[in-house]
């Protein structure tokens, strides 16, 4: 596991296409997703 005091912004730099960014959230919010990384796995809820 990475110590969080080393961590840096550049970490979290990366490439998000625009179709995979919500313009508004979702008038019924239940409907929306959480993206989840854990144990190396990632998942959405």
């Amino acid at each position: 596991m990475t110590d969080p005091r080393r961590l840096s912004i550049h970490d979290f730099t990366y490439e998000l296409p625009p179709e995979r960014i919500a313009p508004e959230p979702l008038a019924n919010r239940d409907q929306s997703r959480l993206l989840v990384y854990q144990q190396g796995l990632l998942g959405d809820r």
